[in-house]
């Protein structure tokens, strides 16, 4: 893999790494809001239904595809 190349995968991860980031926060505010919403006082009941155990888990799925894609675009340009 060539220098040019080399740079291109370089700030593409990086992109992948600032937007998981990006993500990551967008997720804890949904969370947040689904929490003081949702669950608040009923925690342990809350999370008896599957629904509710759904709603905290969808927020995160962006930034954890994007943090995966991240490290494996660090595994080609370690490879390299």
């Amino acid at each position: 893999m060539d220098e040019i190349e080399r740079k291109k995968l370089l700030i593409k991860a990086k992109t992948y790494k600032m937007f998981a980031g990006f993500f990551t926060i967008i997720g804890l505010v949904v969370f947040f809001m689904i929490y003081i919403n949702n669950i608040e006082n009923q925690l342990l009941e809350s999370l008896k239904k599957p629904e509710t155990v759904i709603m905290i888990i969808v927020p995160f799925i962006p930034a954890l595809f994007l943090t995966w894609k991240y490290k494996s675009m660090f595994k080609k340009i370690d490879k390299s």
